[in-house]
């Protein structure tokens, strides 16, 4: 009777092992949407907001003044209190109402509310978009982990191989498949 017990709970705990493992997938599938949904609701406020301080600045509200209790400006004063109220520390909301003022002092738009990352992110895109070592090869990288990119390659070296005019080069039969695309004015 021990020995069939013991099957059993052995048998039992290999399935609960199993589910248990499908359960990982399924509670990060739930972080993996609780991300895209914030990612969402992230837009979404930062889009809502642009609308506002756009509403506020033809409504004649050209700035936001300061977060004090003697002369403070209300609109900073309720801005302030209600990030506070809403679990934000007041650091944190003290950065926020940086931002919100300038952007209703400059017009533009908020692109993120902190601004320590909206200074990384332009960091690391200005980083991308320095020159490269050789610009070229960086661009035949990029076709290759283009969908289609290696059948292209290929296309064009067949066309090559293929070509009657033997003076032809690889470039002529690119410029000629890039021609046929709409592009003009190829620089060779």
């Amino acid at each position: 009777m021990a020995t069939k017990t013991k099957a059993a709970y052995a048998a039992f705990k290999a399935t609960r092992a199993v589910a248990t493992l499908g359960e990982y997938g399924a509670r990060a599938a739930v972080f993996a949407l609780s991300y895209s949904d914030a990612e969402a609701k992230r837009i979404a406020s930062l889009a809502g907001v642009n609308k506002l301080v756009a509403e506020m600045r033809e409504a004649g509200v050209k700035a936001v003044g300061r977060n004090s209790k003697k002369n403070g400006c209300p609109i900073a004063i309720e801005f302030h209190a209600a990030l506070v109220v809403g679990g934000i520390k007041a650091t944190t909301a003290n950065n926020y109402l940086t931002t919100f003022k300038k952007a209703v002092e400059t017009g533009k738009e908020i692109k993120e509310w902190n601004a320590s990352r909206a200074n990384e992110k332009a960091k690391a895109l200005k980083a991308n978009k320095q020159p490269r070592d050789n610009p070229a090869r960086d661009a035949l990288i990029k076709l290759m982990n283009t969908a289609g990119g290696v059948e292209l390659l290929h296309a064009l070296g067949v066309a090559f191989e293929e070509g009657d005019n033997y003076e032809e080069t690889l470039v002529d039969v690119v410029i000629d498949y890039l021609a046929s695309e709409g592009e003009e004015g190829i620089a060779e």
